[in-house]
């Protein structure tokens, strides 16, 4: 598959397929093949999108550093397309014993997917690095924000910020554009649901 525009077009074709509508009111939606039972050849897709974009934009990262842990498969293809170190991150406060620059941020809010508070932990990131971060999904961006805002309180510049598929019937895009100044690319957007499971996908963008 050749071009940006065919490999868009055949992410957006698999997910009017697979996407399932889980749960209306919270707008819960399953895509497998994203974060479940993952499609490397359709990763790959999205991380040549992804990639294409951000040399576009002329985003320059030293860095990829994955949203744990959906965030983090997805964050292996991109680096890999960059050409750039991944930066690995889990959730928790245990720090493996072979890492050496670990950082610790603490969720503020609970969790809109969990329910629950927790921590993030990250290793190999300094002061002046500039990252790409990326996430599998955003709904209603906390993580996000407060990911983002930490790191620039430890002298980290976030260059850009990718993501697998965005809801967008839901704040999260617009409140990491308002309250970070940045603004996320999403390979697919979903722009509505309906209680009966209709699942309608913003305009492709190339």
């Amino acid at each position: 598959m050749a071009t940006i525009r065919a490999k868009e077009e055949y992410l957006r074709d698999s997910f009017r397929k697979i996407a399932e509508l889980k749960n209306y009111d919270k707008g819960y939606i399953s895509v497998p093949f994203v974060n479940q039972l993952i499609d490397l050849d359709l990763q790959g897709f999205a991380g040549d999108i992804v990639v294409y974009h951000a040399n576009a934009e002329r985003v320059k990262a030293d860095k990829v550093v994955q949203i744990p842990y959906s965030g983090n498969s997805f964050a292996t293809s991109v680096a890999e397309r960059l050409g750039t170190l991944l930066v690995p991150g889990r959730k928790g406060g245990a720090i493996p014993g072979a890492w050496n620059h670990p950082i610790i941020i603490e969720e503020k809010v609970l969790s809109f997917t969990t329910g629950e508070t927790s921590s993030f932990t990250f290793n190999g990131l300094e002061k002046g690095d500039n990252i790409y971060l990326v996430d599998d999904v955003v709904a209603h961006g906390y993580t996000a924000c407060l990911i983002i805002e930490e790191f620039r309180k430890r002298g980290i510049n976030v260059a850009g910020m990718a993501i697998y598929f965005a809801k967008l019937f839901q704040p999260g895009i617009e409140r990491i554009k308002e309250e970070i100044g940045i603004s996320p690319f999403f390979v697919v957007g979903i722009e509505s649901i309906t209680p009966e499971g209709k699942i309608t996908l913003s305009p492709p963008q190339f």
